[in-house]
């Protein structure tokens, strides 16, 4: 049974047209083939991407845009990517073909952390790359985005190659999410500035960051809904992900805007007490605090289990007792 993409359809994934079959999709792949390839780059290429290559060996996908949380050279909150290389010596833009990833290391001087795999369309400026630094060569690569115009600036894309594929969507989902996205600092911009106005004491102070809680529609808007009423004064978020994330820490002091599902900004919330605690640890008056269901410490333990165990899976990872939880305290300081 395969053990990557599960629940990904692939039925409208590939674009198939003449471009694509004489540029990029090579013979199917083979052991030989993989060991080969690997050998020639220097580091084993990940399960995942050695599935995707068994069902479809390189090619330029429909889905060919991946949403990004910072600006790149290509645009303010996405890459767009031209094709996936194949496991391959022969066509130009296979992994091992001329214009490979040991080309665009040696001749355009793409950094040598590891497989460049997808170009794009500004035809060498920018590549997508497998990251092998943390992992070592046999690891588990990241995916991240690498820009020549701008001295090689790396930028983190997935957590490993399954979930860099799972997140491309299509140009035309970019433009509504673009468009939604817009509306959404919109909506942020304009609480911020009616709090400095009628609180001048804060117009000195940053906003810090503005987001929604959960993983889901229904936690998010029933969450927002009891910030907003005084209710829950506070959350809790797994350490292991702030630093996966590159998540900024949360410190006394902080003023962040909190969204609903739709980033539609409901609240205004100041931190006020940070705590690292591990997970069996968390007591009563923490769930108390953090004000969601019945506030009982045996519905924080049940439906924190459940959230953080998703979370952790996307980094093949296992919840345990022992993880840090950082717990935020927080006062509503918006609207009064």
């Amino acid at each position: 049974m395969d053990k990557y993409f599960r629940e990904f359809d692939f039925s409208d994934f590939w674009d198939d047209d003449e471009y694509s079959l004489k540029e990029y999709v090579c013979e199917p792949v083979t052991t030989e083939l993989i060991e080969k390839v690997e050998s020639e780059l220097g580091f084993k290429l990940p399960a995942s991407y050695v599935q995707l290559m068994k069902m479809h060996n390189g090619g330029t996908p429909n889905k060919n845009s991946f949403p990004t949380q910072e600006p790149t050279c290509w645009a303010v909150d996405h890459v767009c990517i031209t094709g996936i290389a194949a496991i391959s010596f022969d066509k130009n833009y296979s992994l091992c073909g001329e214009m490979g990833s040991k080309f665009m290391q040696e001749e355009w001087g793409y950094p040598e952390i590891g497989i460049c795999i997808c170009d794009t369309p500004t035809a060498g400026h920018d590549m997508i790359m497998l990251d092998y630094r943390e992992c070592g060569k046999e690891g588990e690569p990241k995916v991240v985005h690498v820009d020549q115009e701008s001295d090689f600036k790396i930028t983190f894309l997935a957590e490993n190659f399954e979930a860099f594929i799972s997140g491309l969507i299509t140009e035309e989902a970019m433009e509504i999410l673009h468009l939604e996205n817009k509306n959404k600092k919109k909506s942020v911009q304009k609480m911020w500035e009616d709090f400095i106005e009628k609180m001048p004491e804060y117009k000195d102070q940053k906003m810090t960051d503005s987001y929604y809680f959960c993983d889901n529609e229904k936690d998010a808007n029933e969450c927002s809904e009891l910030v907003f009423n005084g209710i829950k004064r506070a959350t809790a978020g797994s350490k292991f992900c702030y630093d996966k994330e590159s998540w900024d820490i949360p410190k006394v002091g902080d003023l962040t805007v909190i969204t609903d599902w739709s980033g539609e900004a409901t609240s205004i919330i100041k931190t006020t007490k940070v705590e690292f605690i591990p997970y069996k640890e968390i007591t009563a008056e923490h769930a108390f605090i953090e004000g969601e269901g019945d506030k009982s410490l045996e519905y924080w333990r049940k439906v924190h289990w459940d959230y953080y165990t998703r979370e952790l899976a996307k980094y093949n990872e296992k919840l345990s007792e022992e993880m840090i939880i950082i717990f935020e305290e927080f006062e509503k300081v918006f609207p009064v």
